[in-house]
C-alpha cells in the first residue's frame, strides 16, 4: 500500500489512497515505525527522515485536481505561494504574519474559538495597521476599548491575513487554489477573493492535499518502477 505523509508544524496528515488521517507532529516518532518505508512518500518538516521525501510545491501540484496557475498553502508558521507554470516559489516564513500562527495567536489571546472564524466576516474590516502575531495584540486590545466587538475584530484578522498574502505574491496568475487548515476558514477566503479579484478554488480537503499529492506521486512513481 502507498502512503502519503505530509509533517506539518502542527499536525501530521497521511492519505493511504482511500482514508485520512491526522495525528499531532509530536508523534511522528511512533509514525515512522508504522509504515512500510519503501512505499512511504513523506513532505513537509522532517519529511528527510523518510527515504521517499518529495518538496511540497510537488506534492502540492499533485494533490490539486485542476489546472491552476498559482497554489497559495497556508500552514501553521509559514506560507508557500507555488507558481505552477514556473515551478518558482516564494515563501513566508520569517514572521507570523500571513500564516495560521497570527489567526490563532489572537483567538487564542481573545479566548475565540478558532472554528468560529470562518463565521466572522463585515462588509467594512478594521484597518489593522500592525500583522505582527505579537505586536498586533496591542492593537486588538486598542479597537475593544474603542468598542469594537470581538466579531468584528477576527473578521478584520481574516482580512489582514488575506491582504498579507495578497501583498507577498509577485506572480501574474487567473487561476488559483487555496490549500492548508486556513483554507477552511470561510471568511478568510471571502476576503482573499475580494482582494484579489479573483475566483479561489477550495478543494474538498484543502489541508490533506500534500498528503493526497505525496501518495498520487508515489504510486506513479510504482509504476513506473513496474514498467
Amino acid at each position: 500500500m502507498t502512503i502519503g505523509i505530509d509533517i506539518g508544524s502542527t499536525n501530521i496528515k497521511i492519505y493511504d489512497g482511500a482514508n485520512l488521517e491526522k495525528y499531532p507532529t509530536y508523534e511522528l516518532k511512533e509514525i515512522l515505525g508504522r509504515y512500510d518505508i519503501n512505499t512511504t512518500y513523506a513532505t513537509g518538516y522532517f519529511r528527510k527522515k523518510f527515504k521517499n521525501n518529495i518538496t511540497e510545491i510537488t506534492t502540492a501540484i499533485y494533490g490539486i485536481d485542476k489546472d491552476i496557475d498559482l497554489i497559495i498553502d497556508i500552514g501553521g508558521q509559514d506560507t508557500k505561494i507555488i507558481n505552477t507554470r514556473t515551478l518558482e516559489f516564494t515563501m513566508n516564513d520569517k514572521c507570523g504574519a500571513g500564516t495560521g500562527l497570527f489567526l490563532q495567536t489572537v483567538a487564542s489571546y481573545l479566548n475565540f474559538p478558532i472554528e468560529q472564524l470562518g463565521s466572522c466576516y463585515i462588509d467594512e474590516p478594521l484597518q489593522l495597521n500592525n500583522t505582527c502575531a505579537v505586536f498586533s495584540i496591542s492593537e486588538v486590545i486598542n479597537n475593544l476599548v474603542n468598542g469594537h466587538n470581538l466579531d468584528e475584530i477576527m473578521a478584520s484578522i481574516n482580512y489582514a491575513v488575506a491582504k498579507k498574502i495578497n501583498n507577498i505574491n509577485n506572480y501574474d496568475y487567473e487561476t488559483v487554489a487555496l490549500i492548508g487548515g486556513v483554507a477552511n476558514n470561510k471568511s478568510f477566503v471571502k476576503y482573499f477573493e475580494e482582494i484579489s479579484e479573483k475566483k479561489v478554488y477550495v478543494p474538498k480537503y484543502p489541508q490533506f492535499i500534500n498528503a493526497i499529492g505525496a501518495t498520487k506521486y508515489g504510486m506513479e512513481a510504482e509504476r513506473r518502477t513496474t514498467d
